[in-house]
């Protein structure tokens, strides 16, 4: 169940998968309003939380956000 977890904004192509460089496996939903990620708590690192995204297609292909 992904109730909580972080909103990111929509990469602009399908995700494929989800994984982690700091342990345990996240939770991810895409929908029109971004990518919800959820990962337990006892996985995140204080410092920080490296997840990785793989996609449909090229990362390079990805429009970059600017103004945040």
């Amino acid at each position: 169940m992904l109730s909580d977890g972080y909103l990111l904004a929509a990469p602009g192509q399908k995700v494929t998968g989800c994984s982690t460089l700091t342990g345990g496996q996240p939770e991810f939903k895409q929908t029109e309003e971004g990518l919800l990620v959820r990962l337990d708590s006892e996985h995140h690192d204080p410092l920080d939380t490296i997840i990785v995204l793989e996609l449909e297609g090229r990362a390079a292909d990805v429009p970059v956000m600017t103004g945040m």
